[in-house]
């Protein structure tokens, strides 16, 4: 009997950001990502895994292709790709000109369109605040998409649900 095959997922966000803003007891994407992770991969139909989740902090490369590289690499392959924008561009390339979360995103919508799904987690599509060039050209970047699945969600058990969904 053949192995079934997985649809890969990739979850991209900021990792250090706390989730929600507005609550003492916050936690970082990073904590909320595995949970995630596990919970979708938890997902047995027929007694056989039927989601393979990618998040960059379970990575341990090889060291041969550099963190940038390989994160472009995941966007442009993976099945489904789910951004949590909080309007935080990430960190940025060596130019100084996209953030990695602006980039995962561009790269996994140039591949399949169909294949992106945003999901909103802060208040205002343009967090007020101190922002880099790089965190409002990701802004007007999302909202040119004008593809945002699920808006202002602001709580932790609203974004489990609408990743779930």
């Amino acid at each position: 009997m053949a192995t079934p095959s997985v649809i890969k997922v990739m979850i991209s966000s900021r990792c250090r950001d706390q989730f929600p803003l507005s609550i003492a007891k916050s936690r970082t994407l990073t904590e909320i990502r595995r949970d995630l992770k596990k919970s979708i991969e938890s997902a047995k139909p027929f007694g056989h895994p039927f989601y393979q989740v990618w998040i960059n902090e379970d990575q341990i490369g090889d060291g041969t292709q550099p963190a940038w590289d390989h994160c472009m690499d995941q966007a442009a392959d993976c099945d489904i790709f789910v951004a949590l924008f909080n309007g935080n561009a990430g960190w940025e390339d060596s130019a100084g000109t996209v953030g990695i979360c602006h980039a995962e995103l561009e790269k996994a919508y140039s591949v399949a369109p169909s294949k992106v799904f945003i999901v909103n987690i802060c208040e205002k599509l343009k967090p007020k605040g101190s922002q880099r060039d790089i965190d409002i050209r990701f802004q007007q970047y999302v909202e040119s998409l004008k593809q945002l699945d699920m808006r202002n969600v602001s709580t932790e058990a609203k974004l489990v649900e609408a990743i779930h969904r």
